[in-house]
């Protein structure tokens, strides 16, 4: 038995083995796979804490954009609603006054109508007087065409004017 090599590997493990549970050596390793293990838990930690962070602050600025989205699609909503309104009231601004100028154009023609009608019916009377005159003085001797004349002008002139 004390020939034997297997024996002497096995009394020199042992040995071993019971001067590191004497020296405290199973403690020194568990406390440092203890630590290791700890480091990794709160690396791990963390990591989802850092996650987390990331996550709510991605969740921040998507409903910031939406909201961006949002304010903006009504302020382009408001933009056209405002651009029709201005459109539609420059339309009929437009059309009002060029009904405007069409009437008072119309109430030109029509003014200008009247007056040249006026000034027709004014000479022609003038020419019938300057007629009458004329037919009367050869007709009658002075005296009678003065008198019709008189007369008559009298009488029309009272009725035309």
């Amino acid at each position: 038995m004390f020939s034997n090599a297997a024996f002497w590997v096995d009394v020199s493990l042992l040995i071993l083995v019971l001067g590191c549970v004497w020296l405290g050596v199973h403690k020194k390793i568990l406390a440092a796979l203890d630590a290791r293990s700890e480091s990794i838990r709160s690396e791990l930690d963390q990591a989802r804490q850092l996650r987390e962070d990331a996550n709510a602050l991605l969740a921040k600025y998507q409903r910031q954009k939406k909201e961006a989205e949002d304010q903006a699609q009504v302020i382009l909503d408001n933009a056209r609603r405002d651009a029709q309104a201005q459109l539609e009231q420059a339309k009929s601004d437009i059309e009002a006054r060029t009904q405007a100028r069409i009437r008072a154009v119309e109430q030109k023609i029509a003014n200008s109508q009247s007056e040249i009608i006026r000034d027709l019916r004014h000479q022609a009377i003038d020419m019938a007087f300057a007629a009458l005159r004329q037919v009367a003085y050869e007709k009658f001797d002075e005296k009678q065409a003065k008198e019709q004349n008189s007369l008559s002008i009298k009488n029309l002139e009272g009725r035309l004017h």
